[in-house]
């Protein structure tokens, strides 16, 4: 009996695409591949090198958000392009999958698998002395509440949604069609946390996230599970940030620092002059 016939019907496309696959082709689809996330991310990465310097940006949040969605609508028309192009017959891009009651436990354990992961390794980078960036731009200019919430709702309602259909859905979808599952799960991941300007320590973290998420969607699927667990994880990296808003905004100053400093610059006979 063919053991084809014994496979799921995703892994029985993947059989038959790794056994018709040539050598050329594969390396063909891995650069084309590599193309695709160096276009889509070029906006972002450009606009990181040029506007932020650590962690705040002056008066540019609004270009560089911008320049994020720019981001977005390539990925969108990468995983189109990349369809037609490579003639790939189906990537698996299940929103929710065959069984119900694998979504209902993927919306509620995902997210705690994360958030779990995200705090331990916070911890040993912590006891290391190790600083990560939390990759959030923030603004001094009276306007920067308003950007700030801007900032979250693309982070937390768009990103998640564009990111895990292009990563896991697409590029993960690809090189399962292409190579296997493993070399899927872990070239996505190191793809995924290689792309995100957040240095070396954030960069293993999201690589680490990027393991668990391809993981579960090699597993289960699913699309669903992955978008909640990304919303949730994004949404607690701006808690300590929007709180720390809040607070500023209760401060009351009661003495005038400008004026006074303004007065020690002057002259010292600048008040006897008539």
């Amino acid at each position: 009996m063919d053991e084809t016939n014994q496979l799921p019907n995703d892994d029985k496309i993947n059989a038959r695409h790794q056994e018709n696959g040539s050598s050329g082709k594969k390396w063909r689809i891995l650069a084309l591949l590599s193309l695709s996330i160096i276009v889509s991310y070029a906006p972002i990465i450009i606009g990181c090198l040029v506007f932020i310097e650590g962690d705040f940006v002056e008066d540019n949040v609004i270009l560089l958000e911008f320049l994020r969605l720019l981001s977005f609508m390539l990925m969108i028309a990468s995983v189109i392009g990349m369809w037609r192009i490579t003639r790939i017959p189906r990537i698996p891009m299940q929103w929710l999958g065959k069984e119900k009651s694998s979504i209902i436990l993927g919306v509620i354990a995902l997210p705690i698998i994360l958030i779990t992961t995200n705090v331990i390794l916070l911890q040993i980078f912590d006891r290391l002395g190790i600083y990560v960036n939390e990759g959030i731009a923030r603004s001094t200019s009276p306007y920067g509440i308003a950007l700030f919430l801007a900032q979250m709702i693309v982070a937390v309602l768009v990103t998640p949604i564009v990111e895990e259909i292009f990563w896991r859905g697409y590029i993960q979808g690809v090189l399962e069609r292409t190579y296997n599952w493993p070399i899927a799960v872990f070239g996505q991941a190191f793809l995924f946390a290689l792309i995100h300007m957040v240095g070396i320590a954030g960069r293993f973290r999201v690589f680490v996230l990027g393991l668990i998420l391809g993981f579960w969607r090699c597993r289960k699927r699913t699309l669903v599970p992955l978008i909640v667990a990304h919303m949730v994880l994004n949404s607690l990296v701006f808690v300590r940030p929007l709180l720390n808003y809040f607070e500023e905004g209760t401060v009351k100053i009661t003495h005038d620092y400008r004026k006074q400093l303004e007065n020690l610059c002057r002259p010292v006979d600048y008040f006897t002059r008539k």
